[in-house]
């Protein structure tokens, strides 16, 4: 009697381990790519066991950050990965921890109350510190509009003096980079400003060649 308990048990425990193992090989892990300071899809909705890989694809450092403290990438360099997986339903809000502005939402089976607000148009300006800073012949400079605005973003030296216009157009809201090749500027101290009817901006980066 003892030993047929015994081997029903360890029968139980291996069909256990059986299905545990074809839950996980079963599991979908969807890519999000993080791309001109946004999450791409966004609002993903997943089954609890699936996950989530996140890729950037930015030349600026992203995270993917739970606003709970869940789970925290770290901040990734371009084309870093890193993945989650998610076992219980629920609503999960995260960001980026270097740029807050960017925000997204992972919906997990099918929780109560999901808020349908949609997270891909930031709701404030923002200029980004270059990266990377200092630099050598390139670097990105990310920024935010909540709304379309005319954009105007270009290079000074220490004089003031103009040194190139990067933008100078109209653009939609939503979040924006832009490259500054400076392989024919000398070594030095630049500054950088965003200038639109509603916003202002400027920071100081370092071109170290």
């Amino acid at each position: 009697m003892k030993r047929t308990l015994t081997l029903t048990l360890t029968l139980v425990v291996a069909i256990i381990a059986v299905l545990s193992a074809a839950k996980s090989a079963c599991a979908i892990v969807y890519e999000v790519e993080i791309e001109d300071f946004a999450y791409v899809p966004s609002r993903m909705h997943i089954n609890p066991g699936d996950g989530i890989e996140w890729r950037n694809r930015d030349f600026v450092l992203h995270s993917a950050t739970s606003d709970n403290g869940i789970w925290d990438s770290g901040l990734l360099a371009r084309d870093q990965r890193y993945t989650y997986l998610f076992n219980a339903e629920g609503i999960y809000p995260y960001h980026c921890s270097g740029h807050p502005s960017m925000v997204d939402t992972i919906t997990v089976g099918n929780p109560t109350g999901i808020d349908n607000q949609s997270p891909s148009t930031p709701n404030q300006f923002e200029l980004a510190q270059n990266y990377p800073n200092p630099f050598n012949a390139q670097t990105a400079i990310a920024y935010a509009l909540p709304h379309d605005s005319h954009v105007r973003i270009a290079i000074y030296n220490l004089l003031g003096q103009t040194i190139e216009t990067l933008v100078d157009r109209d653009q939609p809201a939503g979040y924006h980079q832009v490259l500054w090749d400076a392989s024919s500027a000398p070594t030095g101290v630049y500054f950088y400003r965003i200038v639109t009817s509603d916003y202002a901006m400027t920071r100081k980066m370092l071109l170290a060649k």
